[in-house]
């Protein structure tokens, strides 16, 4: 959830900073949390599997 706030804070920023310098590091910087993001529901989607699988399997 924290993420999220960083990426909305980025976003927020590059729209207001009017600066064509700042702007693709904003949009870099949002899209590496933005990967990171996914990665980490990704993964916690691939424990709740394993967890139901060994709790299944005993």
């Amino acid at each position: 959830m924290r993420r999220l706030l960083i990426i909305a804070i980025i976003t927020i920023g590059a729209i207001l900073l009017e600066s064509d310098y700042w702007r693709p590091f904003l949009a870099i910087a949002a899209a590496v949390i933005g990967l990171i993001e996914i990665q980490a529901l990704l993964d916690r989607r691939r424990i709740r599997r394993m967890r139901k699988s060994t709790s299944t399997a005993e």
